[in-house]
């Protein structure tokens, strides 16, 4: 092969490369966007609170949220169950049954 990408015999060489960002296109969304956070009860899920941090990065989110929509308040990770369980079905009772408008599911440090 030459450095024009045809092999010996003079013919094209195709080459195929796919999205290395892994990203999909959204075809609909699961659930209407809220208009706002102002007022709004957002719970905090933590798939890995031992590798990913929430303890460190819950708070800054929360203080990123808060300088937008002051009057949004949160319901901490610690109270719920955390790790792999948070895609439960009893999860999402929880969060639903403790009044959450948004939830924030996962974060990384």
């Amino acid at each position: 092969m030459d450095n024009t990408g045809e092999k010996e015999t003079g013919k094209p060489v195709e080459i195929m490369v796919h999205n290395p960002t892994g990203a999909h296109e959204i075809r609909h969304l699961f659930t209407p966007r809220l208009g706002t956070l102002d007022g709004k009860v957002i719970a905090e899920l933590a798939a890995d609170p031992a590798k990913w941090q929430p303890h460190r990065t819950f708070p800054l989110i929360e203080e990123e949220i808060k300088k937008r929509y002051s009057t949004a308040t949160f319901i901490p990770y610690t109270e719920f169950p955390q790790g792999i369980t948070i895609s439960d079905g009893e999860v999402a009772a929880a969060v639903k049954a403790r009044g959450a408008d948004a939830c924030i599911i996962g974060n990384a440090a």
